[in-house]
Formats: C-alpha cells, sequence, structure tokens
C-alpha cells in the first residue's frame, strides 16, 4: 500500500512540474541564417521565434 502511495505522489509531482513549474528556454530569432543541426533526434536550437506574416525557408544541413 505504501508503494502506491508514494508512486501516486511522485505522478502529481510530475504533472505539476510538466504543467506549471517547466519553463522551456528562449527562443533563438530566425531573422538571420540559422543552422539546425539534429543529434539522435535532438534539435538545436530547440526553439525558434519568427515574424508572423513572413515566409520562412527550412533547407537540410548538407
Amino acid at each position: 500500500m505504501l508503494i502506491i502511495n508514494v508512486a501516486g505522489v511522485a505522478l502529481i509531482g510530475l504533472i505539476v512540474w510538466w504543467f506549471w513549474l517547466y519553463k522551456p528556454g528562449d527562443a533563438v530569432p530566425g531573422d538571420a541564417d540559422l543552422t539546425i543541426v539534429v543529434e539522435n533526434g535532438v534539435y538545436n536550437p530547440a526553439r525558434i521565434k519568427l515574424a508572423a506574416n513572413r515566409a520562412a525557408r527550412l533547407q537540410p544541413a548538407e
């Protein structure tokens, strides 16, 4: 019974952290040329900030 209670409290803590406490890193402005690197399924930079109503082009790295 104790294990179930501890697991429940841990799950509640994870939910609170995920929805209310987690703050993602700042977005990188996409005004200049920007290279996005994908390594092991992780994008770097993970967030990009683009201007609204302006065209943007994403090209694969060579």
